[in-house]
């Protein structure tokens, strides 16, 4: 599945659907989410090429009725009548035209007679035409000259800040002035070709959020650590709390849970000798109980001693089989621990 939408057309029915199904089937989002990503990267690639668009949340709606249509072929395709394989090859042979989100007033709106004729074109089947350096070049160099202009506003305000005097203020905004006028018409000459930004590697949080209630009432309430992983971050963004501060991870959960286990494990064991008792009863019984991992049912042996107002589970150890031999073993192990 295409993760993204790439190419030097306008995106096509097609491309929206394949970004959309990588969303929601290998992503794991929604279809309101998946939708809002896809509205996103289309109204980009429409933003190059300088064409008005309607607003986002009519391109999500326009998103979600293609892929409506495909659903409700989907769930057809057993039918072999003939309406149902023309809707099919309509559907299909639609898939390569143009995802349509321009403005209705987009030939009043569109002042340079190139960009109407672009449209025009990629209205038609198959999408004629490309996308090539024009678009781009106009793109870079009206970046190059909002940076330039508010450079020279920020000149502007440090000169009046430090009391500079004015010539030198006109020197400075000529300068900016003749950098900008040169770098447009050499931008006219030449090929501008999309630039690599390289990654910005993001910095890895280091507070804890874990703490040993928290690990516990996760416990209590039987949540999987990747489980835990969405919860927690939705309970950031809940409580305006900026989850890039924090390590919430997987693995980060996992230790910090089995890091509180043994924590816990330690501290009843320390109050339990303590006690200082001369004489107790042990306990035992086998239960079938499920698994720690995976699925399937084992037998376990609970090991309880007692004593006047003391009553402790020692542990519940794993046994390969019923018989008295292995019973006696565990208990004893655990009695021994």
């Amino acid at each position: 599945m295409v993760n993204q939408i790439t190419g030097n057309k306008l995106p096509s029915n097609g491309d929206c659907l394949r970004v959309l199904f990588h969303n929601m089937r290998v992503v794991n989002l929604n279809l309101n989410d998946s939708s809002g990503l896809v509205a996103d990267e289309c109204l980009l690639f429409w933003k190059k090429a300088r064409i008005p668009t309607q607003h986002h949340c009519d391109v999500v709606r326009k998103i979600k009725n293609v892929y409506e249509s495909w659903r409700s072929l989907d769930k057809n395709k057993t039918r072999k009548s003939a309406t149902q394989q023309y809707n099919e090859k309509k559907f299909q042979n639609s898939l390569n035209n143009l995802f349509d989100i321009a403005h209705k007033d987009a030939f009043n709106i569109i002042k340079i007679e190139e960009d109407r004729q672009f449209l025009t074109l990629q209205r038609q089947e198959g999408r004629v035409g490309y996308m090539i350096g024009v678009d781009k070049k106009l793109c870079a160099v009206e970046e190059r000259r909002s940076e330039r202009e508010q450079r020279r506003e920020l000149f502007k305000q440090t000169n009046i800040d430090y009391g500079t005097g004015p010539t030198n203020s006109v020197d400075v905004v000529e300068s900016i002035s003749s950098d900008d006028e040169r770098d447009v018409l050499n931008s006219k000459d030449s090929e501008i070709c999309e630039s690599i930004t390289m990654p910005v590697k993001n910095k890895r949080g280091r507070k804890e959020i874990m703490n040993s209630r928290l690990a516990s009432v996760l416990d209590k309430c039987k949540v999987s650590d990747r489980d835990a992983v969405h919860l927690l971050i939705a309970c950031a963004e809940v409580f305006n709390v900026d989850v890039k501060d924090y390590a919430i991870s997987r693995s980060s959960i996992k230790r910090a849970r089995e890091s509180f286990r043994y924590q816990i494990s330690s501290e009843i064991k320390t109050a339990f000798h303590q006690l200082n008792l001369n004489s107790v009863v042990v306990h035992w019984d086998s239960k079938i109980l499920p698994n720690l991992i995976g699925t399937e049912n084992v037998d376990r042996l609970p090991v309880i001693i007692t004593a006047p107002n003391v009553e402790q589970l020692l542990g519940v150890p794993h046994l390969s089989s019923g018989t008295g031999k292995e019973i006696s073993s565990a208990v004893y192990d655990t009695l021994k621990d």
